[in-house]
């Protein structure tokens, strides 16, 4: 056992709760790699690329998400180019909004020990993540201090934050799988391979 957000939390959630750090910084890289090559900035020859670097989801995410907007015009070449892979990739940068959110909680979260109620057995606050939750053996009360609002307070399992861990990684695969699908013309930035699939950096 080790001690956490004050109280002796189980490894089992601590690895989880490691498992979202882990995927979720996988993920944002890779999204990194894909606004990078929308954006179309990635010529050796200049420093475009610096923007992008420390950047966080929230930044790639909106960008991500503005540029696809105006590709998606009439006369944009990239609305040739992307074609119904326009509307595949709002879709992914959309969940990965959902994700993002998710992850906030879990990484930022204060973890305590669940309380039901003696009156009716539920939750004594906060919302329940899944209609699965409170059938685990491992459930949590999470709070979340916000700026300048109310704290959050939701009730988790762990294997809800395993689940948030997969589907990071599910989402990650999805994007390059969409992204490469989408790049399928003469390569135009230098993260663009011979092959005219989108060259991810081996780190």
């Amino acid at each position: 056992m080790s001690s956490f957000s004050g109280f002796a939390a189980p490894e089992s959630l601590l690895t989880a709760i490691g498992r979202v750090a882990v995927r979720s910084a996988g993920f944002e890289e890779r999204l990194r790699d894909v606004v990078l090559d929308m954006a179309d900035v990635s010529d050796e020859s200049g420093a475009g690329w610096v923007i992008f670097e420390g950047q966080n989801a929230t930044w790639l995410i909106d960008n991500g998400l503005a540029m696809l907007d105006r590709y998606a015009e009439d006369g944009w070449e990239e609305a040739v180019r992307f074609g119904p892979n326009i509307e595949r990739l709002r879709e992914l940068l959309k969940e990965a909004q959902r994700l993002k959110e998710d992850r906030n909680v879990i990484i930022h979260g204060v973890w305590r020990p669940f309380h039901r109620s003696g009156f009716d057995g539920k939750p004594v606050f906060g919302d329940v993540r899944s209609t699965n939750t409170l059938d685990s053996k491992d459930v949590f009360h999470v709070f979340r201090s916000r700026y300048r609002k109310t704290f959050d307070a939701q009730v988790w399992s762990t294997e809800d934050v395993e689940v948030v861990a997969d589907r990071f990684e599910v989402l990650e695969q999805k994007l390059i799988a969409t992204y490469e699908d989408a790049c399928d013309w003469p390569p135009t930035g230098t993260l663009r391979a011979a092959t005219h699939h989108i060259r991810l950096r081996p780190f």
